[in-house]
């Protein structure tokens, strides 16, 4: 039985040791930057984009193999190099780090990085537990087509929409009928979505029915 469960965490701030330094860990650490973690590459070498992320300041590397002292700390540990038998070596030095990530599906890992799409606040993650990373790749896809790049200007709508009314004297009935009503296709539109948002600001002023 699949014992994994999906949740959303809040990264910025935390500390992230990435154990490897190549093309894998790079990946991974591009992710990781979305999220606005404390990354720390430990490695003999480095990808060379890592080497220019490490110049801007946006993460910290250290050019040597990973150590016990590399765990004190940390919230979540990446396993990413190329040979297996040094990736056992750090699981073995890192069973008090509570999440750890192995890249190669080896032992003491606990932690998967599903596929994800980000538009704006809308995030979508897709996974196959391991079985098939080319079926999750291909919804992922997709995904992508269907939910394009202005989407998250229209999930950031429906925030201020909600946003508004929480703050407004209208009725927990009545908004929910009016942020259902807005999910609507319709609304998608700029020019639909500036006349909602004015209908709101009229309301809350008191000269607005609030309705289509």
């Amino acid at each position: 039985m699949n014992s994994h469960l999906p949740m959303m965490v809040e990264w910025k701030g935390r500390r992230v040791v990435v154990a490897g330094g190549g093309r894998v860990a790079l990946k991974r650490v591009k992710t990781l930057m979305t999220c606005r973690a404390e990354i720390i590459v430990v490695s003999p070498s480095l990808h060379p984009e890592l080497s220019l992320l490490e110049k801007s300041g946006e993460i910290t590397c250290y050019r040597r193999t990973f150590t016990s002292s590399d765990s004190k700390g940390t919230d979540l540990l990446i396993i990413a190099t190329s040979d297996q038998k040094e990736n056992d070596r750090i699981a073995a030095l890192s069973e008090r780090i509570p999440l750890i990530n192995r890249v190669d599906g080896g032992s003491g890992g606990n932690v998967h990085f599903p596929g994800f799409l980000k538009r704006g606040r809308l995030t979508i993650s897709v996974s196959t537990d391991g079985a098939s990373p080319m079926l999750a790749s291909k919804l992922k896809q997709r995904l992508e087509s269907e939910y394009g790049e202005g989407y998250g200007e229209y999930v950031d709508f429906l925030h201020h929409c909600r946003t508004l009314l929480k703050e407004s004297s209208m009725n927990k009935e009545t908004q929910h009928d009016f942020l259902r009503e807005i999910l609507k296709e319709d609304y998608h539109d700029t020019e639909a979505q500036k006349r909602v948002l004015d209908d709101i600001h009229s309301y809350r002023k008191g000269g607005g029915t609030c309705q289509d």
